[in-house]
């Protein structure tokens, strides 16, 4: 519900979209998303796979992913950058924390079926996702 999300780092746009989620064992949870990146003249088309820990704020109705880190990374196409740079850069990448993911903002959706109340708690359970009002 909130990709496409654009990030902008040093000076490059990267778009993430059409993310696929599995919910994992003790409130972790993977991501699979698509990469679009350029800056400039040079663009990056790629995959990758994050995973961190679920994350919901009741305040503010936000699931989301603290702390992801980047698993698996595959450059699908690019032009005018060089691949010893991205390789450089994914190694760089891999086992850092990026800015917090947002999943889904519950204050964003119809929930009239439900009286448009937002879940009081959300975590990752066993593979499921445990929604509390």
């Amino acid at each position: 519900m909130a990709f496409p999300q654009t990030q902008y780092y040093q000076g490059s746009q990267v778009i993430f979209s059409n993310p696929y989620v599995t919910l994992a064992a003790d409130n972790i949870i993977a991501i699979n998303v698509d990469i679009k990146g350029n800056e400039g003249d040079a663009m990056l088309s790629a995959s990758a796979e994050l995973s961190g820990e679920v994350h919901y704020n009741g305040t503010t109705g936000e699931l989301q992913i603290m702390r992801p880190q980047l698993d698996d990374f595959t450059v699908h196409d690019s032009n005018q950058i060089e691949e010893e740079k991205i390789a450089e850069w994914v190694a760089q990448l891999k086992g850092q924390s990026a800015p917090v993911i947002l999943l889904l903002d519950f204050k964003q959706l119809d929930l009239s079926f439900i009286g448009n109340r937002v879940p009081s708690r959300m975590w990752v359970e066993k593979g499921q996702l445990v929604v509390e009002y």
